[in-house]
């Protein structure tokens, strides 16, 4: 259905295409599934996206067999392949008769492409042992307040940070507010920045775009935002966008646990 779509109509012509069910006919759990994912998926480069829920809806079988379909849409991919990474580690544990590990995520899958440059310049933070240590524990991140715990021990260890440094923090801010926000990616072009969601907003979207206002427009599963790159002010716009969309997110979700309390 979504490439067939994507074959009506062309440049400025629009086209319109009906889906019809037979009268008295019930639509399945599955085929409604698959049509709200169709609806939500309203913006360029989303196919991976439809993809990667078709794989959570059908199952993606049994990875040591030779079944077609499985389980996985009871957790979803992406926990799915946790649950089987750490299956085998314990296993390999319990073989070697050492204890199992304790499983935790050290780094964020939030990708950040930005197109600044962000870094610790050798210059400033000579030794590489330690600018590696510095970026894996700004990697680990996961709240603003050890952003700033980070920048005042920049500061006190080797003085004030260049400008790199800085767009790194900045960076490193943008990814925890992303984190806040469950989105999957923030990536800037030329004159846009994208904000792709792991979930679609649907009928928040309205509400969501109040909030936000004219900082940005809201999609089903994208947020997008003009932006000039010869004038910084649009880094101070961004962060504000995710964190109008992270407190909204908060203000949501307690809701709905209120709710069902």
């Amino acid at each position: 259905l979504y490439q067939i779509r994507g074959r009506i109509g062309r440049s400025a012509r629009r086209a319109y295409s009906y889906l019809l069910v037979p009268r008295g006919k019930k639509l399945t759990e599955t085929a409604e599934q698959r049509l709200n994912t169709i609806l939500a998926a309203t913006e360029l480069g989303v196919g991976y996206q439809i993809a990667m829920r078709d794989l959570e809806i059908r199952g993606a079988g049994n990875i040591l067999g030779a079944e077609q379909s499985g389980q996985i849409a009871a957790v979803g991919f992406d926990l799915y392949s946790k649950l089987l990474a750490e299956a085998v580690t314990d296993l390999k544990a319990d073989a070697d008769g050492k204890p199992r590990p304790e499983h935790r995520r050290d780094f964020s899958l939030v990708q950040v492409e930005l197109g600044i440059d962000s870094r610790l310049p050798y210059t400033y933070v000579e030794d590489f042992v330690e600018r590696l240590t510095l970026y894996q524990r700004l990697a680990r991140i996961i709240d603003l307040g050890a952003v700033d715990d980070i920048r005042d021990e920049l500061r006190d260890r080797f003085g004030p940070a260049p400008k790199q440094a800085e767009l790194l923090l900045y960076q490193t801010r943008t990814r925890v507010l992303a984190e806040a926000c469950n989105a999957d990616s923030v990536v800037a072009t030329k004159d846009r920045i994208t904000i792709s969601l792991r979930d679609a907003i649907g009928g928040a979207r309205t509400a969501l775009q109040r909030v936000i206002g004219r900082l940005a427009d809201v999609g089903y599963m994208q947020i997008r935002m003009e932006i000039d790159r010869e004038d910084d002010e649009w880094m101070e716009r961004l962060e504000s966008v995710l964190d109008e969309v992270a407190g909204f997110r908060q203000r949501t979700l307690q809701t709905l646990v209120g709710a069902h309390a």
